[in-house]
């Protein structure tokens, strides 16, 4: 499709997508100062307080291009997506007091890897350019430093700046080299970090007191101009050129931000930002002086003429209490301001309007009272393309609704410079449209490719995005309604596994599987790249059988007693005795236990005891060992107490006794064999009444 066939539906689509494609995600996220932040994924963007790092000044932040946390830095420590550190994280040699400490770039053609670059500060002990490589899906999925604190070069100090190449995905890292005239640009591609920089003079030295090293360096967001506020002794801001292909900076501008008559060692310019048409530029100065003011200043770049740029100064606003710290550009196109002690971020709504009319707003975004407050001077620092439109790289969004839908519509998000398209669907069929819609015939999932042929600053280019989309089977990821008899931390599992997709139940777990003690209705929802689908389960409780075969009680072994669980319907019995009917006859002691199915299961049990049922005793017994009738005693269960059974032979000596009515006796006396004969026994019990009772006989010992 050529550019004149597609030019009116161009300009419609870029009215369409202008929200969409103004900035990527990476940058949705913000941490910075006291344990604080912002949320720009929320419309309007909204304080975040889950933070558990501090940054005095430099930070960094990265998201992934759905706009979720993967992790950020203050320059000492790495926090992964779950705000705590990350596996090695610990060590990093930035420096808390230096004013862009940390710049973060994803390696190209890589979804896992990330270089996090740190400098530190001329006035303390960690100097100089090094980097961290972090892979994000290392330490199952919470990320893992690899390779820390690799030094690139030692005199560069508090001032870090990148930007992408024409491509997208190379990208350049720009440093200040110290007591030179030097800016250091380090080219970042597929291998990583070019540690042989391309080297361009200016023509001023900066260097000597250590405070001359203060303040931002920030690329314009087209990758064609740099700036650099030099404090203190210095005073003043350097506007540069910038060459995207070769890395080369150029035709250097110096002009001052600092008011007429105030002593430039008294001078901070410290932040700096360009507009999003990056026809001005914003600086926050301040003075230290007792009558001195610290401000927010805009000035037109247009003309690249020193004394022109003097001349556009305009104050914009004036803090009398406040340090004026980092200025940083969102992706809603509008400017935060960082003013130390305050519990607000101050924003510029109209950054490309000249004058008063670019609405400044001290206090715009309260960040919450956790943290008394909470802003101190830094914002963070971000690769400036990702703030330009035409930088940004071609992606494209999926309209599918139900992810069981084959029909689906798909969407370019930014459609400026495109020449033409080719879609590759995965299931072997192409598209030459701007925005297709395409019939699946069958599920599962399929790598969408879209290639862009655009003219790019460097000629004509192409640029391929690749997204996985997935058309489900159907949408019984739960089992059907379920009646349970006993809901003691019932699981509910989601038979669905989808990498990269996002579960919720209605819950609010995010897992595919819950545990519950609550009968109801549950639903659970799947969402994956432009799809959602849902699915619902009732938990009910199954009537259990009321089982109930009495209080304790006694029985005696001549008048025995019935048992019963109750007349269930489709019922199984199952008592400890074997026996599997609804009833029972009983004529011993003990402890008696029934279990009864129905659809559910339930059980009891009762304690049966010997009662008052008197006892009987032989009058005879031959102790022969063939084990019948070899012992004499209570031939009965006997319930009583205080018991007491004494033998005696025919001279009145006691050769047995025993308190035990279970015990018997053998028909030996200290282990010899008594002779046949006639023996007396008496025995004396109080039964389980309370009545006192005596019982006495004799018993025929017969061998």
């Amino acid at each position: 499709m050529s550019i004149a066939k597609i030019n009116n539906l161009l300009l419609f689509l870029s009215i369409l997508f202008s929200n969409l494609c103004y900035a990527q995600k990476e940058t949705n996220i913000w941490y910075f100062g006291k344990k604080t932040g912002i949320d720009f994924n929320k419309v309007p963007p909204q304080a975040l307080t889950n933070s558990t790092l501090t940054f005095e000044e430099g930070g960094s932040v990265m998201c992934d291009a759905t706009g979720k946390l993967l992790f950020y830095t203050n320059g000492l420590v790495v926090l992964n997506k779950n705000h705590v550190t990350m596996k090695n994280g610990l060590g990093l040699l930035g420096d808390l007091s230096s004013t862009n400490n940390t710049i973060i770039l994803p390696l190209p053609n890589n979804d896992s890897i990330y270089y996090l670059f740190t400098v530190g500060s001329a006035a303390q002990a960690n100097k100089g350019l090094r980097y961290n490589v972090i892979n994000v899906k290392g330490d199952n999925g919470n990320g893992e430093v690899i390779e820390k604190n690799t030094l690139l070069e030692l005199d560069v100090y508090e001032k870090i700046s990148g930007i992408q190449r024409c491509n997208n995905k190379e990208a350049w890292i720009i440093v200040r080299k110290w007591d030179t005239d030097e800016y250091h640009s380090y080219f970042f591609g597929s291998s990583g970090i070019n540690s042989s920089p391309v080297i361009s003079h200016t023509g001023t030295i900066i260097g000597a007191n250590a405070n001359n090293s203060i303040g931002a360096l920030k690329f314009s967001n087209n990758g064609k101009k740099l700036v650099a506020a030099h404090a203190h002794e210095n005073s003043f801001l350097e506007l540069m050129d910038f060459d995207n292909l070769t890395g080369l900076i150029s035709n250097p501008i110096i002009f001052k931000s600092t008011p007429a008559g105030s002593p430039l060692y008294f001078s901070l310019p410290y932040g700096v930002e360009f507009s999003p048409d990056n026809k001005l530029l914003y600086v926050s100065n301040n003075t230290f002086l007792d009558d001195g003011e610290n401000s927010l200043y805009q000035f037109d770049i247009t003309s690249n003429n020193a004394t022109t740029i003097e001349v556009s100064k305009r104050k914009i606003a004036v803090f009398t209490n406040n340090f004026s710290g980092a200025l940083q550009i969102a992706n809603d196109g509008k400017i935060y301001f960082a003013l130390v002690g305050e519990n607000y971020i101050s924003v510029i709504n109209n950054p490309n309007v000249y004058g008063l009319g670019c609405n400044f707003v001290e206090q715009a975004i309260f960040l919450g009272q956790n943290i008394i407050a909470p802003v101190r001077a830094g914002l963070p620092n971000f690769l400036q393309s990702y703030f330009n439109p035409l930088l940004s790289s071609y992606n494209f969004t999926i309209n599918q609704g139900n992810c069981t839908n084959k029909n689906i519509s798909f969407a370019i998000t930014k459609v400026a410079g495109i020449d033409s398209v080719l879609w590759d669907f995965g299931d072997t069929q192409i598209s030459k449209q701007l925005n297709p819609t395409h019939q699946y015939n069958s599920t599962g999932f399929f790598d969408v490719k879209l290639t862009v042929f655009y003219k790019g600053c460097s000629g004509a280019s192409t640029d391929i995005t690749t997204n996985k989309i997935w058309i489900a089977d159907n949408e019984n990821f739960l089992t059907d309604d379920i009646g349970i008899c006993d809901l003691n931390n019932k699981k509910i599992t989601a038979n669905v596994n989808v990498e990269g997709a996002t579960y919720l139940w209605n819950t609010g777990n995010t897992t595919t599987e819950i545990t519950t003690n609550t009968p109801g209705k549950y639903w659970f929802r799947i969402e994956y790249n432009g799809c959602q689908s849902s699915d619902t389960i009732n938990l009910s409780i199954k009537p259990k059988p009321t089982v109930y075969i009495g209080k304790d009680t006694s029985v005696c072994v001549t008048k025995p007693i019935i048992l019963s669980a109750g007349n269930f319907v489709n019922a199984n019995y199952e008592w400890n005795t074997g026996e599997l009917t609804k009833d029972i006859k009983i004529n011993k002691p003990g402890l008696y236990f029934v279990k009864v199915t129905t659809n559910c299961q339930a059980s009891d049990t009762v304690n049966v005891f010997a009662g008052d049922c008197g006892f009987f005793i032989p009058n005879a017994f031959t102790p022969n060992g063939n084990s019948i009738n070899d012992k004499f005693g209570v031939a009965t269960t006997f319930g009583a107490k205080n018991f007491h059974f004494v033998i005696y032979d025919r001279w009145g000596n006691t050769i047995f006794k025993t308190n035990d009515n279970t015990q018997k006796w053998d028909g030996t006396y200290k282990g010899k064999a008594m002779p046949m004969g006639s023996y007396l026994w008496r025995i004396t019990y109080t039964t389980i009444k309370g009545i006192s009772k005596i019982e006495q006989g004799t018993v025929m010992l017969i061998r």
